[in-house]
């Protein structure tokens, strides 16, 4: 069974997810819900569940306090994010903490499903506790990269090694389990025999490790046959600031972005080669080019899938081919949304659709901008420019109309329509309204 453990402070929301998780489909079981950072951390002691599904803002111990602890102590456990805050901090913290994924709410039951299977598959292709019914002082790793292995035929390369056991794990992935008299020189040899067809990874058994945190460094040292830390960073690859390749990305200059990618790849891997480093490198890159952004971000999506699947299938193609994708993905992105209009047109439609039938509520920008995926900044900007004037100063003039059309049309007291336009206090109500029409709310503007 594939455990989960569900964490959320809002009791809607926490039955909500749960009840939107496909459980048949996942092979799951819900092992507890929590409502901060430090009840979670007593279930997963309790229950060690395979995926943790969290909000980022919640009392108490917050949604990155938890993330940390789970990566400091159960590098096994899988993490997806659920956050109403798409604020680009709360996405990066995420990132270094290991989350699978990061989800922004309102959720899209399709998108978390997406997100649930993909760590089931991911747990399922790494769970060799099913795989090695003993503890053994090293695993290696075998991947394929442009050349599929059979059973048999990886069992004839490797005969000659002595205490050294072969077990299929994914259908593309194979698992050597060494025993403490292997032969390693006798391995080295054998590996000759494969090079340039697979990587393959060895780590050695520490303290109290786990198989699993033993098979998962495994995997990340197998990606240092693709060389690319030997490789130094190109002269011509620019080391740009995240401002610099935001701008750069919403004029369309993409080769300059793909240039400080690369430069990034580089240097991140060259400190401690893994194929997660390369993929933080490839998200912060998405991250920033879309922090300040609303439209036409779909390719950057499915770059995105396109990295968790290689994550899940566990296929390591070389570092450049991943790069490759990556710079296709952010060319077609930034050429889409080059001087988009027509998406910053709607966006300003929506947010205005939203104050019409908010006159009542107290929203603030903060609020407003979470709600349609984009920054503060951006959204203040972007409303200004198409519409001639500031969010708060569209919001006045709706209120301050609709104010006129209440007195005029019915029988509220002012304290009422004050209330029904926003304002909690009557005599804030009256000042404003005094400043924006000439004259005080009163039974005289009434017909």
């Amino acid at each position: 069974m594939f455990k989960i453990l569900v964490v959320e402070d809002n009791p809607l929301i926490l039955e909500g997810i749960c009840r939107m998780i496909r459980w048949d489909d996942c092979n799951g079981v819900l092992v507890g819900k929590a409502q901060d950072g430090e009840e979670a951390l007593q279930l997963i002691a309790a229950e060690l569940p395979d995926l943790v599904i969290t909000d980022i803002r919640m009392p108490g111990k917050d949604g990155i306090y938890l993330l940390q602890q789970i990566q400091k102590n159960y590098q096994e456990i899988q993490t997806i994010v659920v956050s109403a805050y798409n604020e680009f901090a709360y996405a990066k913290e995420a990132i270094k903490a290991g989350s699978v994924n990061y989800i922004v709410k309102p959720i899209d039951p399709d998108e978390l499903n997406t997100a649930v299977m993909t760590a089931s598959e991911r747990k399922s292709s790494l769970d060799i506790n099913q795989i090695a019914g003993r503890e053994t002082p090293a695993v290696l790793g075998i991947l394929r990269t442009k050349e599929a292995f059979r059973m048999d035929s990886l069992q004839e390369i490797f005969e000659d090694v002595p205490g050294l056991a072969i077990e299929e794990t994914h259908p593309s992935l194979f698992c050597f389990l060494l025993s403490s008299h292997t032969d390693i020189n006798s391995l080295l040899n054998a590996r000759k025999r494969i090079k340039d067809k697979a990587l393959w990874g060895y780590t050695k058994k520490k303290p109290d490790d786990s198989m699993i945190s033993m098979y998962q460094r495994a995997l990340h040292t197998a990606s240092n046959d693709l060389m690319y830390q030997n490789q130094a960073a190109d002269s011509r690859y620019e080391d740009l600031d995240d401002n610099k390749i935001n701008v750069l990305a919403f004029t369309g200059q993409t080769e300059r972005i793909i240039q400080a990618m690369h430069r990034r790849a580089s240097d991140s891997l060259a400190d401690d080669f893994s194929y997660q480093n390369l993929s933080g490198v490839i998200a912060h890159m998405i991250l920033v080019i879309h922090s300040n952004d609303y439209v036409n971000f779909s390719v950057l999506k499915a770059l995105e899938e396109e990295m968790n699947r290689h994550t899940t299938e566990l296929i390591f193609f070389s570092v450049e081919e991943v790069l490759e994708k990556a710079g296709t993905a952010i060319e077609n992105y930034c050429k889409e949304s080059k001087h988009n209009d027509n998406g910053r047109k709607t966006l300003c439609e929506q947010v205005a659709n939203l104050i019409r039938k908010n006159l009542d509520q107290d929203i603030s920008l903060e609020e407003i901008a979470g709600l349609f995926y984009v920054s503060p900044s951006y959204l203040s900007r972007t409303f200004k420019q198409m519409e001639g004037q500031t969010i708060g100063q569209y919001t006045v003039q709706l209120r301050m109309d609709q104010a006129q059309y209440l007195l005029d049309n019915t029988d509220l007291k002012i304290a009422d329509v004050a209330a029904k336009v926003g304002f909690t206090d009557p005599n804030y109500f009256t000042r404003v309204y005094k400043k924006y029409t000439g004259s005080l709310p009163s039974s005289t503007n009434r017909k």
